[in-house]
């Protein structure tokens, strides 16, 4: 199965929201946060879901800011590497950092 990866700065407040609407689409696509500060995201798409993504996005975007990002681009910036710094989770609502990088 072929999967499609894209990047979007979204407002950060709304990060767990979008994460759970795509849920509700179940299959369509994982969202993944890059940087919670900055409310950098990562979607990683199913195949043939694509333009159905692009559609919920579109809808949300009405709302909150949704504006997509080139993986290039976050690269240079210093935001995405070759190997994570650290990986975000939660417990208990609260985000926790585990560092991967000594």
């Amino acid at each position: 199965m072929k999967i499609t990866k894209r990047y979007y700065r979204i407002d950060r407040r709304e990060i767990c929201f979008l994460r759970f609407i795509l849920e509700a689409y179940e299959g369509i696509a994982v969202l993944t946060t890059i940087d919670p500060a900055l409310g950098i995201v990562m979607l990683t798409i199913s195949s043939g879901c694509e333009k159905d993504v692009e559609m919920i996005l579109h809808d949300l975007k009405k709302d909150f800011i949704i504006e997509q990002m080139e993986s290039e681009t976050l690269t240079k910036i210093g935001i995405l590497h070759d190997k994570p710094k650290a990986v975000y989770t939660f417990r208990d609502n609260i985000p926790q950092k585990y560092n991967l990088r000594g």
